[in-house]
């Protein structure tokens, strides 16, 4: 057991396989979660000496009058970026961790999370640490000075892909030495493996996801008009919700393609794996979006080849890293329909027992890589 505590701070909303990880994690050391500060007070407020009612007033107060050039430096450098009611309310939280000795910080994303880390650490000393994802690293209104300054001060970087690294060490390489990949996991028992022969008369696709531009779904739905539609031999069911549902939707209807792609709701997460067993493959069409966002390597990617359906996506960012193409997946030349196809028709000529190999391969992949446990246990060992 480790002798400190350790604060997670989270950014909302908070993701399945986050929660998965830190259920983890405090199995193996006291563990604070802070996603907001109302929150945090709230699952704290027994403190006989910050009452939530009178923190946000007396401990900032009191440790700006006797400190009013510190904290107004910390003001002037960080207000712009994550606001200024971000940044009292940083202040605050130190009045809670300062009951905990040997108080460490951990942060997902390299966000505003990671930036109420570092201004704990300026004030307080704290160390902390930051995993960094994707958008928060690669988005055009990334703050590349303030990231900087985060790769600079913290004590261990995680990242969740070599892609990323490689990245990272481009901004500052003299933190090359305490960046390291470990990647997302998933827990596996909510992924048994259901094998899938994809070579039954209805064809099915799955794809479920955020309707955002990096996933792809607005340029791979174009590339539609470049084929005669009746090399269409499936169907394809794209579940989420997002700013781009309506675009979407009006592009099927333009290009006459409703008999073909069927647009549902959000998937809740504990019916994921029912999902997956609808279908024949599952399918992300990730690009890099126009503002830079991309994804990292796509935890949906890791759940659906745990559970045995064959899984087909590109080659953008980390993801290579997760699909080894045609061994226990599949990656596109291109993201067009013309390429799906061709993987498609390829599928159907299997025999049982190649797509088997494909399959064992898949969870193999997981159960070695991406399982949440061996995860926590790597991750563990820097904090």
């Amino acid at each position: 057991m480790i002798n400190h505590t350790l604060i997670y701070i989270l950014e909302y909303p908070i993701s399945n396989w986050v929660n998965d990880e830190l259920d983890e994690v405090k199995k193996n050391v006291p563990t604070l979660r802070y996603t907001t500060v109302g929150q945090f007070y709230k699952e704290h407020s027994d403190s006989r000496y910050f009452h939530p009612k009178y923190i946000h007033y007396l401990w900032i107060f009191t440790q700006i009058i006797f400190n009013p050039f510190r904290y107004l430096q910390i003001l002037k450098n960080y207000r712009k970026e994550v606001g200024l009611r971000i940044v009292i309310q940083t202040i605050a939280i130190a009045a809670v961790l300062k009951q905990h000795k040997d108080v460490t910080i951990h942060c997902h994303f390299a966000s505003s999370s990671a930036t109420a880390a570092l201004i704990l650490h300026k004030l307080y000393g704290y160390p902390f640490s930051f995993t960094a994802h994707a958008w928060d690293i690669y988005f055009s209104t990334v703050n590349k000075t303030l990231l900087q300054e985060k790769l600079t001060s913290a004590y261990y970087i995680r990242t969740i892909s070599e892609y990323n690294k490689t990245h990272l060490t481009r901004i500052v390489p003299e933190s090359q030495s305490k960046i390291h990949v470990i990647h997302c996991g998933i827990n596996l028992e909510n992924f048994p493996t259901t094998y899938r022969k994809p070579n039954s008369q209805t064809f099915t696709i799955l794809s479920a996801s955020n309707f955002v531009e990096k996933k792809g779904y607005i340029p791979f739905i174009e590339s539609f008009k470049d084929i005669d539609i009746s090399e269409i031999s499936f169907q394809w069911k794209i579940a989420g919700n997002g700013p781009l549902k309506e675009p979407l939707i009006y592009l099927v209807q333009k290009n006459g393609l409703e008999p073909y792609i069927e647009l549902v709701p959000s998937i809740p997460h504990e019916k994921l794996l029912d999902f997956f067993n609808t279908g024949n493959v599952f399918f992300l069409p990730c690009i890099i979006s126009s503002n830079g966002d991309r994804d990292g390597i796509p935890v949906t990617l890791m759940e659906a080849m745990a559970s045995g359906i064959i899984t087909i996506s590109t080659p953008v960012s980390g993801i290579p890293e997760l699909i080894e193409h045609q061994k226990n997946g599949f990656l596109l030349a291109d993201n067009t329909i013309g390429e799906l196809i061709k993987t498609i028709n390829y599928l159907k000529q299997l025999s049982v027992k190649e797509i088997k190999d494909i399959q064992n391969n898949a969870r193999s992949t997981i159960e070695n890589n991406f399982d949440i446990k061996n995860i926590v246990k790597s991750h563990m060992k820097y904090l």
